[in-house]
């Protein structure tokens, strides 16, 4: 495997991850737990930014220590997303720099990355629709069948890999 496919794959492996990150990120709650002292009792509120706005939830102290840890695994995935993001500029860059791929090809990818979670039925549908001459071969099937992603299949259609 040369150094263009090695960094082409690279590259679909970090979109999906991003992709992924994304996903788990979004699931988990944001902002931290601010324990406020009212009338000799203790409460505990998750607070966020919303714009300029600081909106607080009262969490039931029962669930405040699901909700630290909850809180802390978003921002333990926002570092690795961070660092995800700054490889996938690494890759972009050196793709760029030798020609390999353009600017609109790197949308496109990054967009695809979403397809390789999607049904049987979907990826079928949309590879028909986008990648008409690999749905009936061996490597359309795979796809479908998982082992391959939709961008490995684009990268096929363009002659990359």
């Amino acid at each position: 495997m040369d150094t263009k496919e090695k960094k082409l794959l690279e590259l679909i492996d970090l979109y999906r991850s991003s992709e992924e990150l994304n996903e788990l990120i979004s699931s988990l709650p944001r902002g931290y737990i601010s324990v406020k002292s009212i009338s000799g009792h203790t409460y505990y509120y998750r607070q966020w930014r919303d714009g300029d706005r600081i909106i607080s939830k009262y969490v039931e102290s029962a669930f405040v220590p699901g909700v630290e840890a909850k809180i802390a695994l978003r921002k333990e995935h926002e570092k690795v997303l961070s660092s995800v993001k700054k490889d996938i500029k690494k890759v972009q860059r050196y793709l760029l720099e030798h020609h390999i791929l353009t600017s609109e090809d790197f949308t496109k990818m990054k967009e695809q990355a979403k397809y390789d979670h999607l049904s049987e039925d979907e990826r079928t549908a949309i590879l028909s629709s986008n990648l008409p001459d690999l749905v009936d071969t061996k490597v359309g099937h795979k796809f479908i069948e998982g082992d391959e992603t939709y961008n490995r299949l684009y990268l096929i259609s363009l002659g990359l890999l």
